[in-house]
């Protein structure tokens, strides 16, 4: 049996080395690898702002209002696409 320390101490440069590499093929390539991250936080921020304005919203018009104008259903949706209408 290896015990944890020795474990990681024999696969902490292999690690490493990996980690450049990977960063450096990254590089070469023009790719962010924290692209993901960036948005995951972009999208957060976005959410607390659409969720501040839905909550402003609903303190002006109330939840009755919001109930009232949902539509039930694609199908009772108007579309006025020619001259005549």
């Amino acid at each position: 049996m290896m015990s944890p320390a020795a474990i990681d101490a024999l696969t902490k440069h292999p690690r490493a080395l990996f980690k450049q590499q990977l960063e450096f093929l990254a590089l070469y390539h023009r790719m962010d690898l924290r692209s993901g991250e960036k948005a995951f936080v972009g999208s957060q921020e976005a959410n607390k702002i659409l969720q501040a304005q839905i909550g402003l919203w609903n303190v002006e018009h109330g939840k009755f209002y919001a109930s009232c104008i949902e539509l039930s259903s694609p199908l009772k949706v108007r579309v006025y696409d020619s001259s005549w209408n």
